[in-house]
């Protein structure tokens, strides 16, 4: 006697839109939390700029994007150099640019 049933129901199909939703709900702390503390905000700001992307890719990548993550040999090194390259650039360009646009927007 089969007890066991042969169907779940359970889709295992991921959902492509966590990773933006994700975005969304940060652009809007970072919005709220700029009129309650500014400091604050811009240190989540930054944050928010280098981790975001970095948690993207390791817990809610795209499937071409996981493709190449998972992947042996020279294809993961390139990976890893891209998420690199992206710290350095976020580190001299994207933060700077950010935190003036925070503190333009408030003043």
């Amino acid at each position: 006697m089969n007890i066991e049933p042969t169907s779940l129901n359970v889709p295992l199909e991921r959902k492509e839109r966590w990773g933006f939703v994700l975005i969304i709900a940060c652009g809007i702390a970072i919005a709220v939390s700029a009129f309650v503390s500014v400091p604050f905000a811009k240190v989540f700001a930054a944050s928010c700029i280098v981790g975001l992307p970095i948690l993207w890719l390791f817990f809610f990548p795209p499937r071409s994007v996981a493709a190449f993550v998972n992947r042996a040999g020279f294809v993961r090194v390139a990976v890893y150099f891209f998420i690199f390259s992206y710290l350095a650039l976020t580190k001299r360009f994207f933060i700077p640019v950010v935190l003036a646009l925070i503190e333009h927007v408030l003043a």
